[in-house]
């Protein structure tokens, strides 16, 4: 049982990583990625990235994000549980 649920894991894993990959080569514009809310022609700061890039920086902030607040909420609780 072990071994089927190890093997649709990689299937699942498999295709979405070919789904990332199809979206990496079909988002390669350049686009630009502004900081500065004010000024749209002169912004402070600016960077130049790739589509894909901007979506992936996203999906890994996001990520990041709920881990740490996923560990803290879990710290919490243990911290406040009778012992």
């Amino acid at each position: 049982m072990f071994l089927v649920k190890r093997f649709f894991n990689i299937l699942v894993l498999t295709f979405l990583l070919l789904i990332v990959l199809v979206l990496a080569f079909a988002n390669d514009q350049t686009v630009t990625f502004s900081l500065d809310p004010f000024s749209r022609d002169n912004p402070a700061i600016a960077f130049e990235l790739p589509l894909f890039g901007v979506f992936m920086f996203a999906l890994m902030l996001g990520a990041l994000l709920g881990g740490v607040l996923t560990r803290i909420k879990l710290w919490q609780k243990t911290r406040n549980s009778p012992k």
